[in-house]
């Protein structure tokens, strides 16, 4: 869920141009959709099952239908990957503009080369940060929600199951990774 919320701080600082000081303002606002997830975990607690590394909501016929899977599991999550990457595509869009309209006003040609590669360098670094900050995200929780989906259909894959264990608690990793990248290529 904090995902989301730094997509949403990205896409307020960068998008919309906020300060720390208006932040500061709706600070505890960025922290609602961790509560909202907090709440959903909370009141899924008498319908979770077992499983070898994780809980998963146990699916018909044991429960009476897929909804609380839909409305427990699976909605949230695509909530939070579709917004998240939404910001992030809002992000890199604004970036893109603001760097094509900065180019319309510059002289090229008394510019030294390494000075024009400039902007396109930035919607560079830009679009491979967002892309491997929402890859972190991708690359765990789309896993587990089929996961969950492979119980509802009674299929018992030792080897996805084994790898989704691996991959869920990698997202911290790899949201390091993430933070670090753009140190590591300076």
């Amino acid at each position: 869920m904090y995902n989301l919320v730094l997509s949403c701080y990205y896409t307020l600082v960068i998008v919309w141009g906020w300060t720390e000081t208006k932040l500061q303002k709706v600070r505890l606002w960025l922290h609602s959709p961790a509560v909202i997830g907090l709440g959903l975990a909370v009141a899924g607690l008498p319908f979770y099952a077992n499983v070898f590394f994780a809980c998963y909501i146990q699916p018909p016929p044991v429960a009476g239908s897929y909804g609380k899977i839909l409305i427990f599991g699976i909605v949230p999550v695509t909530i939070v990957l579709v917004l998240s990457t939404l910001c992030m595509f809002v992000v890199f869009h604004t970036v893109h503009k603001h760097s094509r309209t900065a180019a319309k006003w510059r002289s090229e040609s008394f510019m030294p080369r390494r000075k024009k590669n400039k902007n396109g360098d930035l919607e560079r670094q830009v679009f491979w940060q967002a892309f491997f900050y929402l890859s972190a995200f991708y690359l765990s929780y789309p896993l587990l929600v089929v996961a969950n989906t492979e119980f509802a259909a009674r299929s018992r894959r030792f080897w996805f199951f084994a790898l989704a264990a691996f991959v869920a608690p990698l997202q911290g990793f790899t949201n390091w990774l993430v933070y670090v990248r753009p140190r590591i290529l300076r």
